[in-house]
């Protein structure tokens, strides 16, 4: 599950290490990202290699994996 101010290592080749989440989307006032869920993250760490983005700069992102359990479809 991902929270507000969570650090995450980001999985595809953009060029991003290391991200944070600053807003969480959808719904009012979720407190956590589940898997498939957008949120809003600020660029902490860039690949000098592949420079795509600069760090500070503000992207949407899609979360795919986590590190916690998650349950499907039994209500938790």
């Amino acid at each position: 599950m991902v929270c507000f101010l969570t650090k995450i290592k980001i999985a595809d080749n953009c060029g991003v290490r290391l991200a944070q989440c600053i807003k969480l989307l959808g719904g009012s006032l979720p407190k956590r990202a589940l898997p498939g869920k957008m949120i809003v993250v600020v660029v902490k760490q860039v690949d000098p290699l592949k420079r795509k983005f600069k760090a500070g700069a503000i992207s949407r992102a899609l979360v795919v994996r986590t590190a916690a359990i998650f349950f499907r479809g039994c209500g938790i």
